[in-house]
């Protein structure tokens, strides 16, 4: 699911780079990002 999720979020990134309402960046940049903020849960033990 996560695999997925980033797919669909680098998908969208690139939709809004090529529309205009987004700075352009290149994919590595886009997947650096999206790893960077995608939320990971943490359950305590």
């Amino acid at each position: 699911m996560r695999d997925a999720a980033r797919e669909i979020a680098l998908a969208v990134a690139k939709g809004a780079a090529e529309d205009g309402v987004a700075s352009e960046a290149t994919e590595a940049e886009l997947r650096a990002a999206i790893a960077a903020t995608q939320w990971t849960p943490r359950y305590a033990a």
